[in-house]
């Protein structure tokens, strides 16, 4: 073989591997590239996830707001009626303590009229026997 033909071949052979070479790059960039397509891809989810999320953080916070309002209605109607019912019963207390004292002054009064009514009996026993 020739010096030629060695150099021919070298030649040959670093074409082939330089077009091997030039495939492989190529392959590359072709995978670099739909990487960064998919990672767009995966950046515009995530976008729309945030987003989303966003949006249901805000309506859970509505829906706390709304349930912190009815809480608020409902202690306050618990507690309305608590009032009244403590009201009525010192209403009631007050009226009880109201009849008894009406029902201590009627026997009160109906020992008065018992003892008014003995001495009007005496009285008129002894002015029948005089």
């Amino acid at each position: 073989m020739s010096l030629q033909e060695v150099t021919v071949n070298k030649h040959t052979s670093d074409i082939a591997n330089l077009k091997t070479e030039m495939l492989l790059v190529e392959r590359t960039d072709e995978t670099i590239l739909s990487n960064v397509n998919s990672l767009q891809d995966i950046l515009c989810l995530q976008e729309k996830a945030d987003q989303t999320l966003s949006s249901d953080v805000d309506d859970i916070q509505e829906i706390l707001a709304q349930q912190e309002k009815a809480d608020q209605a409902m202690s306050s109607n618990v507690a309305e009626p608590h009032k009244d019912l403590i009201k009525e019963r010192a209403i009631r207390e007050e009226l009880s303590s109201e009849v008894d004292q009406l029902r201590s002054r009627l026997r009160e009064t109906e020992q008065n009229l018992q003892s008014t009514f003995l001495e009007l009996a005496v009285n008129v026993t002894l002015d029948l026997k005089t």
